[in-house]
């Protein structure tokens, strides 16, 4: 429009020629890394490899293909130094990773001050009828939800008693897991009220609402690290001893148990040294580790075996009257431990009668009676 196409297309070609003047400048110092690094040390160690077996050779200790065979196997103890080279490279993406967060993060408190301060933009008013603060009580009210001009939820209102237990059920892409986002404080609502505990969303200080749930997504996420450490991370004061009662009330503590190490075995990058079952039970354990009031479960028993299954049902089955839970899930023996069933269809909230005419998702294999 008006002659902006080429503008756009000049500016854009001239930030990508800065971008490759950079990168290029990167590379020509990597590569500097590497000849010093890779190029000069192998050959120096390869040299001297094959000087001393050249030595002992001429002195008669080794045959000469002795001497070769132990000049080829040098080359595979330069593994390690290739091992160091690429964590060179991982430490450069981290170190300017870092800087730009500490950037954000000095950042961040004076844009909220500013936002703050020259906001004039004055309170809505809210309903009469709000909640009376109760921990693990969960009040919404014509909420609307959506991403960007694409509304997911509209007129959504639910009551959650502290201690109750709530089932969404819907299908895929219906809304159930942006639901939760609203109750954990991760995504604001477009419209409506929504109270978490006499919190409200639209006034409560920026993630107190996350700060007093605990999560468990469809995907568990492990960070590296020892068991301990990824149970540490919800409750970094927790005892050992609370750490094996977290696990044994998750259904764990047993298999954790039996590790090498029990508590500091080592879980691996992402987890991958763990089952989906049992890092789905870590990621429960932590929950509970955590103490909060009310626990949001998104689809907890989706991708784990039958006897993990079976596992994260018990200890869910075993939760008190203390914590509220809001669980999505299309399993019927989730359902059944539910007070309430509450449906999302077309981006409305609205109860589920018949529970046992909801189809199950995972084809009956045993008998759990």
């Amino acid at each position: 429009m008006l002659g902006a196409g080429q503008r756009v297309e000049d500016d854009l070609r001239r930030r990508g020629e800065t971008n490759r003047g950079t990168i290029m400048k990167l590379l020509a110092g990597n590569q500097i890394v590497i000849v010093v690094v890779d190029g000069l040390f192998s050959l120096l160690f390869i040299a001297m490899a094959a000087g001393l077996a050249t030595t002992r050779w001429q002195g008669g200790d080794i045959s000469a293909t002795s001497a070769i065979t132990i000049v080829l196997l040098s080359v595979l103890l330069l593994e390690p130094l290739h091992q160091v080279a690429a964590f060179f490279y991982i430490g450069m993406g981290g170190i300017a990773s870092q800087k730009a967060l500490r950037k954000w993060f000095d950042a961040a408190p004076s844009a909220l001050m500013t936002s703050d301060s020259a906001s004039s933009t004055p309170t809505p008013q809210r309903s009469a009828h709000v909640p009376v603060p109760e921990d693990g009580t969960i009040w919404l009210r014509n909420v609307s939800v959506g991403y960007g001009e694409t509304e997911v939820l509209h007129g959504v209102s639910l009551d959650i008693t502290h201690g109750g237990r709530t089932a969404i059920i819907g299908r895929s892409g219906a809304g159930k897991s942006t639901l939760l986002s609203v109750l954990s404080g991760t995504l604001p609502p477009k419209s409506g009220e929504v109270y978490v505990s006499g919190l409200d969303a639209l006034t409560a200080a920026p993630g107190a609402i996350r700060s007093i749930s605990a999560s468990v997504n469809q995907r568990t996420w492990l960070f590296a690290g020892t068991v301990a450490d990824n149970l540490a991370i919800a409750n970094p004061n927790a005892t050992r001893e609370q750490m094996w009662d977290a696990l044994r009330r998750a259904g764990v503590a047993d298999e954790v148990e039996a590790m090498p190490k029990g508590l500091d075995s080592d879980v691996g990058e992402q987890g991958r040294l763990m089952s989906g079952g049992q890092a789905q039970r870590i990621s429960l354990a932590r929950a509970f580790l955590s103490g909060r009031n009310i626990l949001l479960l998104d689809e907890p028993t989706s991708h784990v075996d039958v006897d993990s299954e079976r596992r994260i049902i018990d200890a869910i089955s075993q939760i008190g009257d203390s914590t509220t839970v809001v669980m999505v899930t299309h399993r019927r023996r989730l359902l059944r431990l539910a007070h309430d069933v509450q449906r999302v269809s077309a981006g409305t909230l609205l109860p589920a009668d018949d529970v046992d005419s909801i189809e199950d998702d995972r084809t009956e294999t045993e008998d759990w009676a």
